[in-house]
């Protein structure tokens, strides 16, 4: 949950002054020239303004996306605005501190809009309240965790969801069984983005059971000892799949991913060699993506081995030095590869402008961008 850079918050159930309610329907009238052609709407970082969630449904009815990240509001607000929000298409609720009245009850439900067709949910904290008037301490919302609770609220049905992504923040069995009861409630799920210290195994069982899944992205620091007691499913339908390479990898892996086109690994270097074992087990690779996570000292030489059916191949430096000069390439294995590309993140500093002798032999074009060098081999007519 954000650290929020305050010592209190303002009681989100004490009555608003006459000052505030003014304020709230100054802010209404300010915003209706964007009413018509507003389609999304971020609240980020904000732990004053919980009053004013009320009147978004009325300002921008017509809304397709909602983020609300960082943030402090309560747990009636956020059932307005999923129960008021008609056309909400794309819902983003992340590291957000979410109040609820224990004196009214301290159970829950959330209702989400059927027209969700994206869902990212993570690292929401729920804190019961029950003095109305005083203002909330931060000292108390960061260290007592006995005080605030995981915000649970994904059993439902929505039959228009086709993306879900979900940060599985603490290692907790209820937690995965609301995952996995979510899961199983939205089978025609395509794309599923998966991050956490430790999933249950029955995830992969639910998972074969998409059958219009292609997208599979995950994450996880570890898994269960059984891993090696565990038979995987073979997952024919997944076409794209992102995954780091840690000490587990290859037992999930495998030859479990027959049909997999497009391939994003992450790794720290000093796995060089897992990664090129894992590679190996996409037959139909068309496009690779290897993402860098470390920095190193010495140039480090990645060769391909043949790779039948591999068209495209990024590598990216996730760190500020990365540099052209940090890697030696040998692709001449594969045959019918057709273009590289060698990127940083836009937060990290630019890449120096290279010369053509310093790029890769005759043959490749070379294309200069500052967080991307592009290279496109010259085939003969």
């Amino acid at each position: 949950m954000s650290d929020f850079n305050i010592y209190h918050i303002i009681n989100p159930y004490k009555p608003l002054t006459t000052e505030l309610d003014e304020c709230k329907k100054q802010l209404s009238n300010d915003l209706e020239i964007f009413k018509e052609y507003t389609k999304s709407f971020v609240l980020s970082n904000s732990v004053g303004y919980i009053y004013l969630l009320y009147e978004i449904p009325c300002i921008f009815p017509n809304i397709t996306t909602l983020v609300l990240n960082g943030s402090a509001f309560t747990m009636e607000a956020l059932s307005y605005l999923l129960d008021s929000l008609k056309y909400l298409e794309d819902l983003n609720l992340t590291e957000n501190l979410i109040f609820k009245d224990e004196e009214i009850s301290n159970e829950y439900t959330i209702n989400y809009p059927i027209s969700l067709r994206s869902l990212k949910l993570g690292d929401n904290g729920v804190m019961m309240i029950k003095d109305k008037f005083n203002s909330v301490r931060k000292m108390k919302i960061i260290h007592e965790g006995s005080e605030t609770y995981e915000f649970t609220g994904t059993h439902q049905h929505l039959p228009n969801l086709i993306t879900f992504d979900y940060d599985l923040h603490y290692d907790s069995s209820e937690e995965n069984d609301d995952l996995l009861e979510f899961i199983i409630l939205n089978l025609q799920l395509k794309n599923l983005i998966l991050f956490g210290p430790n999933f249950s195994l029955k995830l992969f069982d639910i998972i074969k059971t998409l059958k219009s899944l292609i997208y599979l992205d995950f994450k996880c620091d570890y898994y269960e000892e059984l891993i090696y007691e565990y038979e995987m499913p073979i997952l024919y339908n997944i076409k794209h799949l992102n995954i780091e390479a840690i000490h587990y990898s290859r037992l999930i892996i495998e030859n479990n991913f027959p049909n997999v086109e497009e391939l994003v690994i992450e790794f720290d270097w000093h796995r060089c060699n897992e990664v090129y074992d894992l590679i190996q087990r996409f037959p139909k690779l068309k496009s690779l993506k290897l993402i860098s996570l470390n920095i190193f000292e010495n140039a480090i030489k990645i060769t391909l081995l043949k790779l039948n059916s591999l068209e495209k191949l990024e590598i990216n430096f996730n760190y500020r030095e990365g540099k052209f000069e940090d890697i030696e390439l040998d692709v001449s294995a594969c045959d019918k590869l057709k273009s590289i590309s060698i990127t940083k993140n836009e937060c990290h500093s630019p890449f120096q402008k290279l010369d053509h002798t310093q790029t890769f032999k005759a043959g490749w074009d070379y294309y200069y961008f500052p967080h991307k060098l592009f290279f496109v081999k010259i085939f003969n007519k």
